[in-house]
């Protein structure tokens, strides 16, 4: 996480950000890190991307930016994009 964004989450939360170090010390522990974002995803109401919304996803990028994106797909028949 890069630590501008976390300083700026924990400024809008009201509280001190964590160190990045502690933060690698609780997610050490990848049960942690899979519960944590299993919880992040319930509280959103968010579901793992299936296959058909990666294509879409992917489609979307290509035609917004296909420079940047350029390296990352190729054409794969009348289905559209797909990463590579």
């Amino acid at each position: 996480m890069p630590r501008n964004l976390l300083r700026h989450t924990a400024e809008l939360l009201g509280i001190s950000a964590p160190s990045i170090a502690t933060l690698r010390s609780i997610y050490k522990r990848s049960r942690t890190l899979f519960k944590h974002q299993l919880w992040i995803k319930t509280y959103l109401g968010r579901r793992d991307l299936e296959r058909g919304d990666e294509i879409q996803l992917v489609d979307a990028l290509c035609i917004q930016e296909p420079q940047v994106l350029l390296r990352r797909c190729f054409i794969a028949g009348p289905s559209g994009v797909r990463v590579a």
